[in-house]
């Protein structure tokens, strides 16, 4: 249904409303529409495609498409009516997440089928703080942890959360998170930063370079219409952008398909967790003007507590004035449809402390959600100076999957948890699942493991999903600890929406019910003036103690591990004994301590490659400066032997290839030089070992320090860059060939489920 209507002046001089149902996506949008009588375009992440290597000439997404700014997409090429087609692994959902799959997939030389059911990639921020080990696996996708990094803002425009009564008003506090440093690195523990970049600046990144990885094929707007699964397999039926339909079949399956996806549905898997925790309208909108206004007060976040308006706002990038208002509301007495254009645009003004920021309106589209119970909105306007992009409700919520698989069927991402922003899990955890899961299909289809591999992969990224949930959850509740001391209570602000919309009120209008909730929030949003200026004290304090909300978390980031029973480790009753140590409480303020427990991520050495033996450094992409984590990178698919000077080293390397032959598993020895004149020795060491060894040098000699064990040991390391079993003791030099090769068949075959 087209229509118009005139707006008031404060608001825009015309508004045209284009209300659409069932759209395919949160992101989605018509390419073109007629306003004023002319065509516009609206400017998007595009697609083309082009008849790419994969099975079935099937289309893939140009990558020179992918990275163009305002091209129509194109929506997938058509497959013939009724046909089937079999590849590998067939991915639903082409987001960070499902991309991340295939693009590891395709480094361990599986092809892919990835099933996007939006037509277009979306233009919708979403997602956009990338921990450091998120960025650890871009590292590893053909430079992509680079082309991040250049997209970054500067640091200085998002390294503090702002907390203040408008953007440009009144300033009630600061809280910097990068204490001390200069640049978003923690190089002792990360060859990577942590970045800040909207999704929908990644994706085009991604698509580029799935575009470009070997067997990866991408098709936009075809959606997952049935899914069957047995013993042999999965079929899939799929319907294409022009309703044509087909069918997939596969091995294996993994369910991309974000938290609106029915996959999950579908296979019966149950959710556990708090559920819906707040009610809150996005509202994406681009003001240069705004983004100058703020300069000398920049951050990632605006905390606006003012006398009528309380929100939220992202600064995606200050300097193209790109932002994202995060507007609380109140179901059911307040509805998204409440939140006109007209609404939005005085909410943006008021937020931004600038009554005349103009914000002139273009079109608004409706369509329905399966992820939540109302509409979704999309809100698109033609002023080229202040623009509000897109406005859209949602649910914060805490929910993880009771099983992350079922029989083929494998869920990644938002399909498996759903955690509130408040730290920045959710896409972050989603990368690390496809990281988990990827080597592991690629073992067992190519024969280097059995498919009890696979069952691994939900007792090890389930407890991650959990302790990141409980984790989002702490870190919302600890920032109410800034509106709780200016008097603006949340647990009371719910109270009062429940008892107005309790039943016992149902006889009254819902409008008068929402008219008196709105006065109630009014008084308590005009007393909270006052109020925290008495109170400035208290918010003084909670701002420099850290006691509220938090933005990085590098003990969780990298220190999680992988112990619990079904895990692919191979340990020992003293690595267990160890484990528990490492796992004791501690402190939110605690450090990352990097360790070599079975299941820990192998900690990071800057180290400089002597010799790449079998390695393939080609596979590590161009990146700054070459980590112990990028040894594991060139190992491919096949594990990673970390070896050190000692008498045992000749031992070691006879074991590691006859292990390699006996167990059926691929195990690349590397050893690892560090102290004085560890240049000359790795020389040495090279020619010593021969050339199918890899040799490196620990820099900084850091490796002595973080390696856990003694120097005639050996630590076993997964393709994931987690220690799957190190040698328990001391072996000494009376240890035989014979006893190593059946120690390292049987840690290799353990973590490989054989």
């Amino acid at each position: 249904m087209l229509c118009t209507r005139q707006a008031s002046a404060a608001a825009a001089p015309r508004l045209w409303c284009l209300f659409l149902t069932n759209a395919p996506s949160l992101g989605g949008s018509c390419s073109s529409l007629l306003t004023s009588g002319k065509q516009c375009s609206w400017p998007r992440q595009p697609l083309s495609t082009d008849a790419g290597a994969a099975p079935g000439g099937a289309a893939k997404v140009s990558a020179a498409a992918a990275a163009a700014a305002a091209a129509p997409s194109s929506r997938g090429t058509a497959k013939p009516a009724g046909s089937t087609e079999s590849w590998p692994v067939v991915i639903s959902g082409g987001g960070p997440t499902g991309l991340t799959a295939a693009m590891l997939l395709s480094k361990y030389g599986v092809p892919s089928l990835v099933l996007e059911r939006a037509a277009q990639l979306t233009d919708h921020p979403q997602a956009h703080f990338i921990n450091m080990r998120a960025m650890e696996v871009f590292r590893g996708l053909d430079g992509l942890s680079n082309a991040v990094s250049a997209l970054v803002p500067p640091l200085h425009q998002w390294r503090r959360f702002v907390y203040c009564s408008t953007m440009t008003g009144e300033l009630l506090g600061t809280v910097d998170h990068f204490k001390g440093q200069t640049t978003p690195y923690m190089p002792d523990i990360s060859p990577e930063p942590v970045s800040h970049l909207a999704q929908h600046r990644l994706l085009p990144l991604m698509a580029q370079r799935a575009a470009a990885a070997p067997g990866v094929t991408l098709r936009m707007g075809h959606r997952v219409t049935q899914l069957e699964q047995s013993g042999e397999g999965v079929k899939v039926s799929v319907e294409g952008p022009q309703g044509e339909t087909y069918s997939v079949r596969s091995p294996y399956y993994i369910a991309a398909d974000g938290a609106r996806g029915s996959t999950r549905t579908q296979l019966g898997i149950g959710m556990e967790g708090p559920g819906g925790i707040q009610h809150l309208i996005n509202v994406h909108f681009t003001s240069p003007e705004l983004g100058r206004l703020v300069q000398g007060r920049e951050g990632m976040l605006y905390f606006v507590f003012g006398n009528s308006t309380i929100a939220v706002v992202v600064a995606h990038n200050i300097d193209a004035g790109e932002f994202v208002a995060q507007v609380p509301y109140f179901p059911p007495l307040q509805r998204p449809e409440d939140f006109t254009a007209a609404k939005c645009a005085e909410l943006m003004r008021t937020m931004a402390g600038k009554p005349d920021l103009k914000l002139e309106v273009m079109v608004l589209l409706f369509f329905c959600s399966n992820w939540v119970s109302f509409a979704s909105v999309s809100l698109f306007v033609s002023s080229l100076d202040e623009q509000v992009r897109t406005i859209r409700p949602w649910t914060m919520s805490g929910r993880v999957a009771s099983s992350y698989q079922k029989g083929r069927v494998f869920l990644v991402g938002d399909a498996a948890h759903h955690f509130p922003p408040s730290g920045a899990f959710g896409m972050n955890t989603g990368v690390c699942d496809a990281h988990n899961l990827a080597w592991k299909l690629a073992a067992v289809l190519q024969g280097a493991a059995s498919p009890r591999l696979l069952d691994s992969y939900t007792p090890e990224r389930k407890p991650v999903g959990l302790a990141n949930m409980q984790l989002s959850a702490d870190n919302f509740y600890e920032e109410l600890k800034v509106p709780s001391a200016m008097g603006l209570d949340f647990y009371a602000a719910n109270a009062v929406s429940g008892a107005l919309s309790s039943p016992a009120l149902s006889f009254l209008p819902r409008e008068l019910r929402a008219a008196a909730l709105n006065s109630a929030f009014s008084l308590g949003m005009a007393a909270s003036g006052p109020l925290r200026r008495l109170r400035q004290r208290r918010l003084d304090e909670i701002f420099s103690s850290g006691e509220t909300l938090r933005l990085q978390f590098p003990k969780e980031d990298l220190g999680f591990v992988y112990h619990q029973q079904g895990a692919a480790v191979c340990k020992s009753e003293q690595d267990a004994a160890a484990l528990r140590q490492y796992l004791r409480p501690r402190t939110r303020e605690a450090p990352y301590e990097p360790c070599t427990l079975p299941g820990a991520r192998l900690p990071h050495c800057t180290i400089k490659v002597q010799q790449p033996g079998s390695l393939d450094l080609a596979a590590v992409g161009h990146v700054r400066c070459i980590s112990t984590l990028d040894l594991v990178t060139a190992g491919h698919s096949g594990l990673t032997l970390f070896l050190s000077e000692s008498p045992m080293l000749p031992t070691w390397l006879a074991a590691a290839a006859r292990s390699s032959s006996e167990s059926g598993v691929p195990i690349r020895p590397v050893v690892v030089v560090s102290g004085p004149g560890a240049a000359a020795r790795a020389d040495d060491m090279g020619r010593q070992c021969g050339r199918s060894v890899a040799v490196a040098i620990s820099v900084d000699s850091a490796w002595e320090r973080v390696r856990g064990m003694p120097p005639d040991a050996a630590l076993l390391v997964r393709p994931d860059g987690h220690v799957g079993w190190r040698s328990s003791r001391q072996q000494g030099a009376a240890v035989e060939e014979g006893a190593l090769v059946s120690q390292l068949c049987y840690a290799a075959r353990t973590v490989m489920g054989r």
